[in-house]
């Protein structure tokens, strides 16, 4: 931390008074913003109906993916079988 303070004003010969001085609001800043306070801790304790609702929403947008892109497949291939043209298909060259 010091060398912070000496990179920062740009001397080594500061007197041990005005080193205190200058060291004590930034280690009260950085106290701070790193909330240090070790004597009121709250521990996050995730309830289970939260849970459940994050669960069922994960598992709710997963099914729909999956069931709107089989049947946005099914139908784009009975158009390409109804217009005449060939269904994509892969082969082993394109695998490869």
């Amino acid at each position: 931390m010091i060398l912070i303070v000496y990179s920062l004003f740009g001397t080594q010969n500061m007197a041990a008074s005005t080193e205190n001085e200058t060291i004590s609001p930034l280690l009260d800043t950085i106290d701070i913003l790193n909330q240090t306070n070790t004597t009121q801790k709250e521990i996050f304790v995730a309830r289970t109906d939260g849970m459940l609702l994050s669960y069922s929403f994960l598992l709710l947008a997963a099914l729909l993916c999956v069931y709107f892109g089989s049947y946005r497949s099914v139908i784009r291939k009975d158009k390409q079988k109804s217009s005449g043209e060939k269904p994509d298909v892969l082969t082993t060259k394109d695998g490869n």
